[in-house]
């Protein structure tokens, strides 16, 4: 189970130390801080990172202020309490770093995957009653299934425990991921990324949970593969996308459809 943990969300970060080594917590006489570390996008913008370090990594004393380092581990989460609220904290935890001269565009850094998750999305009640909706995700179906399993033996653990009732579960499939309908279809994706190329837009695939409408299409017959948008900061208050990758954007799917067109009067589809 252990070793399950460490594989899960795994991140790799490379980036420029932007502040001094701040207190964390400690566990069984160690101790970790956190430092920020600012990550370049490919648009050239930064994102500030908090990477969480234990001391038995780097000497925290030492003032490493606008140093370059390289940084693998996981992505990790918790709730801090501050007065009468708790804040949601994003960070970093890194298992290895090494510090580097500068930023080497050759190294494919700035990786995240994150696995699946259950996640309480709202919560709501009375006296008598209470009421949490819960979101289920995972790229992979198998263990999407198992998720919904664990919740199942959960309910049931607490009806025994508490007495039957105690507990109503109502599971309700919302959408899946629509890789497993691309599969025999992924010329799509190669017209894409041969668009984006003549275009000079070079082509990062990756896998993204999302796209609600695709992949209703994609299960009903009509393969839907995401396509980017140029949008930054997705289902957030700070989400935004420029006038110009509006303007890329409709340029690549003009070109997508160039393709298809070409491709059908040439019979290959």
């Amino acid at each position: 189970m252990a070793d399950k943990v460490i594989e899960n969300n795994q991140v790799e970060i490379m980036g420029k130390i932007a502040s001094e080594f701040e207190f964390s917590h400690q566990v069984f006489g160690e101790g970790f801080y956190l430092v920020d570390v600012l990550v370049k996008r490919l648009s050239d913008s930064e994102d500030c990172i908090p990477v969480m370090i234990s001391e038995r990594l780097v000497d925290i004393t030492q003032d490493y202020i606008d140093e370059y380092i390289h940084v693998t581990g996981q992505f990790r989460s918790y709730n801090r309490h501050e007065e009468k609220k708790n804040r949601l904290v994003l960070s970093v935890f890194a298992r290895e770093i090494e510090f580097v001269d500068e930023e080497d565009e050759t190294m494919k850094t700035n990786q995240i995957f994150l696995d699946g998750f259950i996640c309480l999305d709202t919560i709501s009640g009375c006296v008598e009653t209470v009421v949490m909706d819960y979101i289920i995700r995972d790229h992979d179906m198998d263990k999407f299934q198992k998720k919904k399993a664990y919740m199942e033996r959960a309910a049931a653990y607490m009806n025994q425990k508490y007495g039957d009732g105690t507990i109503e579960l109502t599971l309700k499939d919302s959408y899946y991921n629509m890789k497993e309908k691309l599969a025999d279809h992924m010329y799509l994706i190669d017209i894409a990324k041969d668009a984006m190329k003549e275009l000079g837009i070079e082509p990062i695939v990756v896998p993204i949970r999302g796209g609600t409408d695709g992949a209703r299409l994609s299960y009903m017959g009509l393969p839907c593969p995401n396509l980017c948008t140029g949008g930054h900061n997705f289902h957030g208050k700070f989400e935004y996308i420029t006038v110009q990758a509006l303007e890329r954007t409709t340029e690549l799917l003009f070109t997508i459809v160039k393709k298809f067109e070409a491709g059908t009067l040439a019979g290959d589809r």
